[in-house]
């Protein structure tokens, strides 16, 4: 199985691997059905929550699968496809053959370290142990911790410091230091391989076990669920709102962001709705902080009427399974979800799924 020895020898016999894969390396097609199945074994806990909201269309199941893909492979992707064409624009600028269909193709195997990391820290994830260091966690959830420069670095080398000691021996390779030779794979690549298909096959295991233990928490909110009990803090004074705060009103939750445009046009309208309603709580939940900008920024724009909070640290984004800005929700005076809009509401909408009859649609999208 030639997947097997390609897989064994990048990560045991670099040197006579790599020298074969610049003369002949696999398709493209090759190389992505193994970074899927890295990509499946990494992200399952990310991949299920996805799944599990398909009720919410085949277009939003398209498009977070997409998200999430782009996510997991776009930066290994740019950086190994970044240094084989650079290697090829550096040999033809010394009038040396380069062939940019065998070069390319052959650096993005120098992901497959990082690949293996990703699938280490799945693995320990999923038996309890956390270790944000390594790439199975995100570069956008690690920076949102606000790391020092020591964690910073110390992140570099676990999660890529593999991939970019086997980026020099390509290069040189690649540069004729030595020659690349015709020297097939060294014979402990087989087993190498089969030692790294049974680590996949046991973080893809892990994984599917965590899902099941964390089903509840996966799967999307729907109409009668009730209100996770985190929100935010309140933007001006830094105070700690919970839903039983206001238990026994009727509320309107929008979770919303400054970067979201749609978010930002829709406010005045959503304020609007919420003077005409003041029976009606109204909170503006922020995406991420700080809380002194986000004051600041809805301080200059006037806004005023409703409650303003701010979810720093992502909690109540992750408790309410918020992945799509404008969200809102509709919550009844029991305190139990009555409506969730995915984009910005109408009035019309927000009234009907602030009554008890006729019951709504689960999840509804604008238009």
């Amino acid at each position: 199985m030639r997947w097997l020895d390609l897989i064994g020898g990048v990560l045991l016999a670099q040197k006579r691997t790599l020298s074969a894969l610049q003369k002949d390396p696999p398709g493209f097609w090759f190389f992505g059905r193994i970074m899927a199945a890295f990509w499946l074994a990494t992200m399952p806990m990310v991949i299920a929550r996805i799944v599990l909201a398909s009720d919410r269309g085949g277009l939003y199941l398209l498009h977070r699968l997409v998200l999430a893909l782009v996510e997991f492979a776009a930066l290994p992707l740019f950086a190994c496809t970044g240094l084989g064409l650079a290697v090829v624009a550096y040999l033809r600028l010394r009038r040396r053959p380069a062939a940019l269909d065998l070069l390319v193709p052959a650096a993005l195997f120098l992901w497959l370290p990082t690949g293996v990391m990703g699938l280490l820290g799945q693995t320990l994830l999923s038996l309890g142990l956390h270790v944000p260091y390594l790439p199975h966690l995100s570069l956008s959830w690690f920076f949102a911790s606000q790391p020092s420069a020591a964690d910073v670095m110390l992140k570099i080398v676990l999660s890529y410091g593999w991939s970019i000691a086997l980026a020099w021996v390509f290069v040189r390779i690649a540069l004729g230091i030595p020659d690349a030779d015709d020297t097939p794979p060294a014979s402990g690549s087989r087993a190498g391989g089969i030692v790294l298909a049974s680590v996949w096959a046991l973080s893809l295991g892990a994984g599917a076990l965590g899902v099941v233990r964390h089903y509840d928490d996966l799967r999307p909110l729907s109409r009668g669920d009730p209100a996770p009990p985190v929100l935010g803090v309140s933007v001006d004074e830094g105070r700690r709102l919970i839903p039983k705060d206001f238990q026994g009103q009727p509320a309107v939750i929008e979770f919303w962001a400054t970067w979201c445009p749609t978010c930002v046009s829709s406010m005045p309208r959503l304020i609007e709705w919420a003077r005409l309603h003041p029976r009606m709580k109204v909170l503006a939940i922020h995406s991420g902080g700080p809380r002194e900008e986000v004051a600041d920024f809805v301080r200059a724009r006037g806004w005023s009427g409703i409650d303003f909070l701010v979810d720093e640290s992502g909690e109540a984004a992750a408790a309410w399974r918020v992945d799509t800005y404008p969200t809102v929700v509709t919550l009844n005076a029991d305190g139990r979800i009555a409506g969730i809009r995915i984009g910005e509401p109408s009035n019309d909408w927000l009234e009907s799924h602030l009554s008890v009859e006729p019951p709504p649609p689960q999840v509804e999208y604008s238009h």
